[in-house]
């Protein structure tokens, strides 16, 4: 935009001049808020991963357990060791009953000393201060039922959960030749 100096004529270098000064200015302002805008997504970026990080991850990493049989008399295994997982649903998942659902599936070494395997569903909606409680239902196998093949299981049971560690707790009922027990099966967070 040309500018009329005192002899009336139009100076165009300072026109020039105030022309870049206010282009300058404009692009230095539009920097700022290209800046800010990045510093605001980098930071909420930020936030969100370390919300992340600080979340306990859902998966957890079963190490089998001990039992107690009600029957003292005859020699039941009461270390039952195995591994497996277990997986916390989330509440958006189609299979999820809310937000206290999970899935587990894993092996041990049973009361009569023979190998197992489990698939479990669990749902735990009652916390009462550090305990959930709720039903497992699902199917296990190497027990003398069902001539050792898999059997349709559900039992009440309950979870203590640490940040890190955790353990399930569930107490079945008499079984053929297995008598009532209760388990305590150890977790960690994977």
């Amino acid at each position: 935009m040309p500018v009329e100096s005192n002899s009336g004529q139009f100076n165009f270098r300072k026109a020039s001049a105030e022309q870049n000064a206010l282009d300058k200015g404009i692009l230095t302002d539009a920097a700022n808020l290209s800046n800010q805008a990045w510093d605001t997504a980098s930071k909420a970026n930020t936030e969100r991963k370390q919300a992340a990080s600080s979340e306990p991850s859902s998966t957890w990493l079963q190490l089998g357990g001990i039992s107690h049989h009600l029957d003292r008399s005859r020699n039941f295994n009461e270390q039952n060791w195995g591994i497996g997982i277990e997986h916390k649903l989330s509440k958006d998942n189609a299979f999820a009953i809310g937000e206290d659902s999970s899935i587990a599936i894993g092996q041990y070494r049973n009361s009569i000393r023979q190998t197992s395997h489990y698939a479990l569903y669990q749902w735990k909606p009652l916390h009462v201060g550090p305990v959930d409680v709720g039903v497992m239902a699902g199917f296990v196998d190497g027990y003398r039922l069902n001539n050792g093949r898999p059997v349709p299981l559900a039992l009440p049971m309950a979870s203590i959960e640490g940040r890190n560690l955790g353990v399930n707790i569930m107490c079945l009922p008499k079984m053929k030749d297995v008598s009532a027990v209760c388990a305590m099966q150890f977790k960690v967070r994977y």
